[in-house]
């Protein structure tokens, strides 16, 4: 059973101290998600834009976890498609949310992550474990469809439920530390962020609503 450190109970607090402040990010103890997926039209997301050679967008806050689940609703615009004449920026890849397990993410964390390939957004499980990166694919979308993702994680690995809109739900379990090595059971919250290395090359907007279950 999952116990929270004193460390990890004084970072919730303060995170709780800011709920009121963005209303993207919302704790809950459960979540409805049949009800979000069949609304999922109507589900309120707000914009974090990303201008023009930045990483991040103006409006994400520190915000810090004791959380294994996490869920959210999201969609890419038509400004989220690019092009770089260098392949290998083309493939880096960009994050929308999840989580750090301890005080550096490049240490260990997992978030979803999502990329331009030709006319569709790739989405990615995004994750570092002991200093080394691991993605694996979980679908392409079109900029203007909205997508549901819940991510559940133990030691070992994450169970991923998720759905395009009009479309079916889909599972995935993907082992992003199948050596079960020891995670900080605190971290903090990894909001949109254009990159890899790379500068967003125009300005980019995504629309984000996401839930941290306690």
């Amino acid at each position: 059973m999952f116990k929270p450190s004193l460390p990890a109970v004084v970072l919730f607090l303060f995170s709780v101290s800011l709920q009121s402040q963005n209303t993207s990010i919302v704790y809950v103890r459960s979540l409805n998600t049949d009800s979000i997926i069949e609304n999922i039209q109507s589900i309120q997301m707000q914009e974090y834009l990303i201008k023009k050679d930045r990483h991040s967008p103006t409006n994400r806050q520190f915000q810090l976890q004791t959380s294994r689940e996490f869920a959210l609703v999201c969609m890419f615009d038509s400004s989220c498609l690019y092009s770089f004449p260098d392949s290998n920026e083309q493939s880096a890849i960009n994050k929308i949310f999840g989580y750090s397990f301890g005080s550096n993410h490049h240490n260990n964390s997992f978030r979803i992550g999502w990329r331009c390939k030709d006319s569709v957004i790739e989405v990615l499980a995004y994750w570092y474990i002991r200093h080394m990166r691991f993605d694996n694919t979980l679908f392409v979308i079109e900029p203007g469809k909205r997508f549901f993702i819940q991510a559940t994680l133990d030691n070992e690995k994450v169970k991923i439920n998720y759905l395009i809109e009009d479309m079916k739900q889909e599972y995935k379990v993907v082992f992003y530390n199948p050596e079960k090595h020891p995670l900080k059971n605190w971290g903090y919250v990894n909001y949109p962020y254009f990159g890899g290395r790379k500068k967003s090359p125009h300005e980019i907007a995504i629309y984000l609503k996401a839930w941290i279950f306690e």
